[in-house]
C-alpha cells in the first residue's frame, strides 16, 4: 500500500486479505485501487472512494476475482469521493 498525503492506493487484491480504515479528523481519506474499477460497490465498480467525516470507517476484502469489495461501511464514503 503506497501513502500519499490524503490518498492511498490499496495493493492489488487478493482472496480474503482485509483492510479497515478510520477518519479520525476531518481531513479527506481517498482509497484508491491499483487497477480502474477495481472496488466494487453498491453504485458500481469505481477507481477510488473518499470520506472526510470523523468516525467514517470502512472495511475492504480482497477477492479471488482481484477486486476489493466493502464488506463495512460508517459515513458516507461514495459521495465524499466525487463521484
Amino acid at each position: 500500500m503506497s501513502f500519499d498525503k490524503n490518498l492511498m492506493t490499496l495493493p492489488v487484491a487478493k482472496a480474503e486479505i482485509q483492510y479497515t480504515f478510520i477518519v479520525d479528523t476531518a481531513f479527506q481519506m481517498k482509497l484508491q485501487t491499483a487497477g480502474s474499477g477495481d472496488l466494487l460497490t453498491p453504485d458500481g465498480a469505481k477507481s477510488f472512494i473518499a470520506s472526510s467525516a470523523p468516525g467514517s470507517a470502512i472495511t475492504l476484502r480482497g477477492r479471488a476475482d482481484l477486486k476489493w469489495e466493502i464488506v463495512t461501511a460508517v459515513g458516507d464514503w461514495l459521495t465524499d469521493s466525487g463521484v
